[in-house]
Formats: structure tokens, C-alpha cells, sequence
């Protein structure tokens, strides 16, 4: 095998985030061996070649070093993937909601994750030894509280909007249902993969739900 062989399976077992234990156990070795296989202390037979390669889902000529991806650059691809797909999801959500032509309910959808997405970044800024200045105004004792008062109130108003009836008479109702009315069949035909990446999207938040 070529010198390349041992990084690649390294770099294959840490993209995966499997120690070598694991790895070796799903392999069906034992850990020194696939130590020393890493290690470049012993070559692989053709037959574990193909079994790694099945593995980690990649071809033969990918595993003896030939555009191997890198820790990082899997990462950072998993990463663009998680991205990407929370767009798609926005992109075919704003999608429905247009189809009813109502701008105050798109206008209260896009406050809800506006608000989201504030409270996460705060509390990433804040993680690190940050002051926050000239960026948040709001103080920490009581943004939580009015976030969360804000997000609630605007998840109500859209679910009542989206019932045909506005109790606030601040939005307008939505009365043509058929404009939302959809079959999993025919999103998946409109938007393809983007579809795909919704669906996974929320069977992830079921799970981390339930």
C-alpha cells in the first residue's frame, strides 16, 4: 500500500468521529491492529481494503490517498450541508406562506426567527469574554424574558391567522386554505432535494423533542 493509505484511513475514522476502538470493532479487528495499520507499522490485504472502503463509503482509489478528504474539510462540508439545508427549509416555508399573499403573516414568520436567531447569537457572543457593546441593548436580566414573551405571541398570532380568524385584528386572516393545501408528493416533485432537507430537518427536531 501507499504511505498515503495510513492518513487516509485516520482522517476517514476522526470525519466519522469514531475512536479507534469503535472503528476497529466495526471493522472486525482488533484496535492494535488497526493501530498499526493507521500507524503504517503493517499493510492491509485486498479483502480489508474493500471492507474499509465499504465502510467509510468511499472508493478503493479514494482510501490509497487519491482525494481524501481531511478532517477539517469534512467538517467544514458537514457543516455547509447543515447550512444549506436550514435555507432550503426557509426558502419552501416562505414559499407556502406566500402562496396566500398575506405580508403581515411572512412579516410575523420572519420576527419569530429573527428572535431565534438573536438569542442564540447572544448567547454565543456572550460565551467568550465579550462586552457587547454597541451591538446588544437590551439587558441581560430581562432580554430572555422579553424574547420569550415576543416569540410567544407571534407563534399565536400566526397559528390564528392561519385558522382564518385574527382575535388581535392585527394580522390579516388567511381565508383561502387551498392556497396552503399540499401534498408531501408534490413538494418533493417542486423542490427535489431542498424537500429532502426539510424533511430530515424536522424529523432531527422531532427527535430532539420526544
Amino acid at each position: 500500500m501507499k504511505n498515503s493509505f495510513p492518513a487516509a484511513i485516520t482522517e476517514l475514522r476522526k470525519a466519522k468521529g469514531l475512536t479507534q476502538k469503535q472503528a476497529a470493532k466495526a471493522l472486525g479487528i482488533s484496535q492494535s491492529l488497526l493501530s498499526h495499520y493507521e500507524n503504517g507499522l503493517r499493510e492491509c490485504n485486498l479483502d480489508f481494503l474493500i471492507k474499509i472502503s465499504d465502510f467509510y463509503d468511499v472508493t478503493c482509489d479514494q482510501i490509497l490517498g487519491h482525494a481524501v478528504p481531511t478532517f477539517q474539510e469534512t467538517k467544514t462540508l458537514e457543516n455547509s450541508s447543515k447550512i444549506q439545508s436550514i435555507y432550503d427549509s426557509l426558502e419552501i416555508m416562505f414559499d407556502l406562506v406566500e402562496h396566500c399573499n398575506n405580508e403581515s403573516v411572512s412579516k410575523e414568520i420572519a420576527d419569530f426567527i429573527n428572535i431565534a436567531i438573536y438569542r442564540i447569537f447572544r448567547l454565543v457572543y456572550f460565551s467568550g469574554n465579550n462586552s457587547g457593546d454597541g451591538i446588544f441593548n437590551l439587558p441581560k436580566h430581562t432580554y430572555r424574558a422579553m424574547a420569550d414573551a415576543k416569540m410567544q405571541v407571534s407563534e399565536a398570532e400566526i397559528r390564528c391567522a392561519l385558522s382564518g380568524w385574527d382575535e388581535s385584528e392585527e394580522l390579516e386572516p388567511v381565508f383561502d386554505k387551498g392556497a396552503l393545501t399540499v401534498t408531501k408528493r408534490e413538494l418533493s416533485a417542486l423542490y427535489g432535494e431542498k424537500f429532502d432537507h426539510l424533511v430530515e430537518l424536522l424529523n432531527k427536531a422531532e427527535e430532539k423533542i420526544s
